[in-house]
């Protein structure tokens, strides 16, 4: 089957991170930081293979510049814990050609992001995944603002919430499979709760230093699966005790998840979860 992984999270300074560097990685590119009057150089790594940036009707032309665009959103975004742009992170499904994934990846974030408003800077690379096979993924970098005129106006601060993340997830697996068809691959991917009937958490790779970027891509397949079937949590957890404290539990799903949003979504599904408030179950928090 296909791999299934999608991921969204967002650009913060509270994190420590930077939209400039951020878009330069993404677009293995050099771009000037002029906040901090620096260049931020990846250009040398060679794994990209497509590259743009795709503007909502009645934006400025100059966004159309990876470097202009961003140090643009750096200048209005003033504060120190500002949210600069939102990150997309998704796997192209095998079976696809490199021009067939990028033709997936415009329909994409152009019906659930450039449609409503918001610019992308996406960009495809091949990278090796977890399971040690090359493929490519998704790397988009999306604006924040409203765009009013010629500049930026009022925060767009709808993404937050499972609900409307799944519904991202599910509809790029519906795209995913749509372009699986036509190409002739009988093989499909599924999302949310159908992926995780069919088998168990997998096991993070130890040392987990290691191999920090399988284990992420680990990590979010296991979360979709808990969101999917919270009682995965308590099989994994009661497999050498029937008893755990609800430390044990964070812990386990901050392993098992990535990001605060698929945490916070998979800690809550849990919790709320018949079998974690049956007496009956042996299992004590």
């Amino acid at each position: 089957m296909p791999i299934y992984y999608l991921n969204v999270d967002s650009v913060r300074r509270s994190a420590g991170r930077n939209v400039i560097t951020a878009a330069a990685y993404c677009s293995r590119s050099r771009l000037r930081d002029e906040r901090h009057g620096r260049t931020v150089d990846f250009s040398s790594i060679n794994d990209l293979v497509h590259s743009e940036i795709l503007l909502p009707a009645g934006s400025p032309e100059r966004w159309a510049d990876r470097e202009a665009l961003w140090n643009e959103v750096e200048k209005i975004e003033t504060r120190a814990n500002a949210q600069l742009a939102l990150e997309i992170e998704a796997a192209i499904a095998d079976g696809l050609t490199t021009e067939q994934g990028v033709t997936l990846a415009r329909e994409f974030v152009k019906m659930q992001f450039v449609g409503f408003g918001r610019i992308v800077d996406l960009n495809i690379q091949k990278e090796v995944g977890a399971d040690g096979q090359q493929r490519a993924y998704l790397y988009a970098l999306l604006s924040m603002r409203e765009i009013c005129a010629d500049a930026f106006g009022k925060k767009i601060d709808d993404w937050h919430g499972p609900k409307l993340l799944m519904q991202w997830r599910e509809r790029w697996a519906q795209l995913s499979n749509k372009h699986l068809l036509a190409a002739g691959c009988p093989r499909f991917i599924r999302a949310g709760a159908n992926a995780a009937r069919e088998r168990s958490l997998d096991a993070l790779i130890e040392p987990l230093a290691d191999h920090s970027a399988a284990n992420f891509e680990i990590a979010w397949r296991n979360g979709e699966r808990l969101l999917g079937e919270p009682e995965l949590a308590f099989e994994a957890l009661t497999a050498t005790s029937s008893m755990f404290s609800r430390q044990e539990m964070v812990e386990f799903v901050k392993r098992n998840t990535v990001g605060n949003e698929q945490f916070d979504a998979a800690l809550a599904r849990i919790e709320c979860s018949v079998e974690l408030s049956t007496p009956s179950g042996g299992r004590k928090i």
